[in-house]
């Protein structure tokens, strides 16, 4: 099964130095395990495969950190570390430019994001958020890790 490999760690080795994805399952009867090693470097670009959405915003405050606020009918779903951008927002136009947005903080129908908008324009109504989905990089433990310490975490 493995060739001229006398175990899985040598052939996941292997396929580290060639930057090779390794996949190791295998059954005995009623139980078995799966392992995956993409390396230290994987990139996920979906973490959760869901369809990105969006929300009306109702209010923008200015500041070192930005406050965001959405229409009160509607509950946003972000998370602290998710990405939005923003569009359509009239008075503070800046914000439409900017790169996707780190989210830092959330209450129920606001949150803050990472951005600096104290010299930007006042904000005057509408427009509308939506996250955005930024590649993270997840890195992975190599089989002889995984194998001295199954429950270790990055």
């Amino acid at each position: 099964m493995l060739g001229e490999y006398n175990n899985p760690g040598e052939l996941d080795n292997l396929c580290r130095q060639h930057s090779v994805g390794f996949i190791s399952s295998q059954t005995f009867g009623p139980w078995g395990y799966a392992f995956c090693d993409f390396g230290d470097n994987h990139m996920v670009t979906d973490h959760d495969g869901e369809q990105t959405k969006s929300f009306i915003v109702t209010m923008i405050e200015k500041g070192e950190t930005t406050t965001i606020t959405t229409h009160e009918d509607k509950r946003h779903i972000y998370q602290e570390g998710d990405h939005v951008k923003l569009v359509e927002v009239e008075g503070m136009v800046e914000i439409n430019s900017t790169e996707p947005l780190k989210i830092l903080s959330t209450k129920k129908d606001s949150f803050v994001v990472d951005l600096n908008s104290t010299g930007f324009t006042d904000y005057s109504r509408q427009g509308v958020v939506e996250n955005v989905k930024v590649a993270k990089k997840v890195p992975f433990h190599s089989w002889n890790q995984s194998f001295k310490n199954p429950v270790a975490s990055s």
